[in-house]
């Protein structure tokens, strides 16, 4: 289970300083982030190749690509029935093959029910079908099923990731002091931030800090949250996981660190103020 806690902390006593960092090494090592972040866009297993997310139930479930079924799957061949999902009352999931489906696993093909392990118990379990590719991930008490295609439109057609030139002069060197006391609370995974001020006691000029232990699958942070926080008084938000919605974050001009953009933005971890 992935889990997140927040912490409020009084603003930092001492002013950051902006330091000037060796140029050509900063380049150079903003540059390889890039280019290891085109190459994650460009797998198979990556999140262009995302085409479907279906949360089950208890109960059986047929999939395949006749809209007839419960778990529709569209992609090259996949047949109209593909298989059966058996979804326990606890959430465990096995599949089973229908007829002769070209379902395989590890490279074999899948002749029997067998048992999908999630991606919170380690490695999951991936299934292949045709172009498609699926596994189980699990959220707090739900389950759902994640599938990528290898030809989806998004990832035949990615070029690139439009981006501004490197800028040195955007770097900046801090020193966290960590707060004492400090307010934490804990939620089931980083999908579920949206009530997240309504626990917590912000006060004017206090700074928000988002523990995401380093999840970088979903934002943990947007505009809406940002705004409730300012409303309160809060002055900066830093956290280790992803943030999203960019352009309404640099309107509302609130000094925010982060560690990286969740995909849909494209961009790197920024400092995000006016």
């Amino acid at each position: 289970m992935a889990r997140l806690s927040a912490e409020v902390i009084p603003p930092p006593r001492r002013i950051l300083r902006v330091v000037k960092a060796d140029a050509e090494d900063y380049v150079a090592e903003v540059e390889r982030w890039h280019a290891d972040r085109d190459a994650r866009l460009r797998s198979p297993d990556g999140w262009l190749a995302l085409v479907g997310l279906h949360w089950l139930t208890p109960g059986e479930h047929e999939f395949g690509q006749h809209p007839s079924n419960a778990v529709r799957m569209s992609g090259r061949g996949v047949p109209p029935l593909a298989g059966h999902l058996l979804v326990t009352d606890d959430g465990a999931v096995r599949v089973r093959p229908h007829g002769d489906a070209p379902l395989t696993h590890s490279g074999q093909l899948i002749t029997e029910e067998l048992g999908l392990q999630d991606d919170l118990a380690g490695d999951p379990t991936i299934v292949q079908l045709g172009s498609l590719r699926f596994h189980l991930i699990r959220r707090g008490e739900r389950v759902g099923l994640r599938v990528r295609d290898a030809e989806s439109p998004a990832l035949l057609s990615f070029q690139s990731v439009p981006r501004f030139p490197v800028d040195p002069a955007w770097r900046l060197v801090a020193r966290f002091e960590p707060a004492d006391p400090a307010q934490t609370v804990e939620v089931p995974d980083v999908r579920r931030v949206t009530d997240l001020l309504a626990r917590l006691e912000v006060l004017p000029g206090q700074v928000l800090v988002i523990d995401a232990r380093g999840e970088l699958s979903a934002g943990v942070l947007g505009d809406v949250l940002a705004t409730r926080l300012m409303v309160r008084g809060g002055v900066a938000v830093v956290t280790d996981g992803a943030v999203r919605d960019l352009p309404a974050m640099q309107e509302l001009g609130l000094p925010l660190f982060a560690r990286g953009v969740h995909t849909a933005n494209f961009g790197q971890a920024q400092l995000l103020q006016t």
